[in-house]
């Protein structure tokens, strides 16, 4: 297989070329890890403007990362279970798919809602309930987070706050047997690494995302809720086909997942009152790598693999 490691935009928190590692007085106060992580949080550089995003002073939080790791420790989750994905998360229709493991099986649990886009309703009303209480309890510590990426703003990186267990058991309960039948080009059944992170959509913060593709092979995007107006997405043709494809809109509601190809072209569109929240894990290749092209065509053009992704 080629694959190329790319950062963009829309890909995970990136590394400037050059970062303050400025230590925070705060660092050195007395008390538990949880009461020095709180303290850093008027230390948080700003974001830098990139081109089609923002990045973030990285070296800041590898400096104040031991802290920042201790204090999340200290907080805990709200439900420890809520990681291994149980069963009162899911569906009864999901869990039958995901369980049998037949080809038949897990493309009757989905609809193609747009070309090369699939949705199907995956978790029930109190497994959004349980999710999005999570989500609150994180935010509610007063630890430092950092964004999820250079495009949204609100949201939690789910390894950082001790959810990465949560995004792994999306990936071996519901995305990578889904892909494997779905997208096969795209490594479906590999997938041996992955991003978990949620994002917040609400009026006076972000209320909606530009045009881009994401740093993955496969895309799975659940949506939590609550109640809200607006805020459809819409998928266009791949990255490696630049053309003028027509917009698919797709509304996305409480308790489905869509799964598509990282390299498909969407947005989210403006949400007009209320609040949307999603989970979304990215599937990767080894070490995060992420195929550039089906890999049918990359095995037919071996010489011209390393192409330069945009995101």
């Amino acid at each position: 297989f080629f694959f190329a490691q790319y950062s963009s935009p829309s890909g995970p928190p990136l590394r400037p070329r050059s970062c303050r590692a400025t230590v925070a007085m705060a660092c050195a106060a007395s008390g538990t890890a949880l009461e020095r992580a709180r303290a850093l949080a008027p230390h948080v550089p700003a974001p830098r403007l990139l081109r089609g995003g923002e990045g973030e002073e990285a070296d800041w939080w590898e400096t104040h990362g031991p802290v920042l790791r201790a204090a999340w420790r200290e907080w805990g989750p709200l439900r420890p279970n809520v990681r291994s994905l149980p069963d009162l998360c899911l569906t009864e229709e999901a869990r039958q798919a995901l369980g049998q493991r037949t080809e038949k099986a897990l493309r009757g649990a989905v609809a193609e809602v747009a070309p090369g886009v699939y949705s199907l309703p995956l978790v029930t009303a109190e497994g959004c309930h349980v999710l999005r209480e999570e989500l609150a309890h994180a935010e509610a510590s007063g630890i430092p987070q950092r964004r999820p990426n250079g495009m949204n703003r609100y949201g939690t990186i789910l390894e950082d706050v001790g959810l990465g267990g949560l995004a792994q058991a999306l990936v071996d309960r519901c995305l990578r047997p889904l892909a494997a039948v779905l997208f096969p080009e795209w490594d479906g059944a590999g997938l041996e690494t992955n991003y978990g992170f949620a994002v917040r959509y609400r009026v006076g913060e972000d209320v909606e995302l530009a045009e881009h593709t994401d740093a993955a092979n496969v895309t799975l995007n659940v949506c939590l809720g609550t109640s809200f107006e607006g805020g459809d997405l819409y998928f266009r043709g791949l990255r490696q086909n630049p053309g003028q494809e027509p917009r698919h809109v797709v509304p996305h509601r409480p308790g489905y997942a869509l799964i598509h190809a990282g390299a498909r072209w969407h947005a989210a569109l403006p949400i007009t009152s209320g609040e949307r929240c999603n989970i979304i894990v990215w599937g990767m290749g080894p070490d995060g790598a992420v195929l550039i092209r089906p890999m049918a065509q990359l095995a037919a053009s071996e010489g011209n693999a390393i192409d330069t992704a945009e995101g």
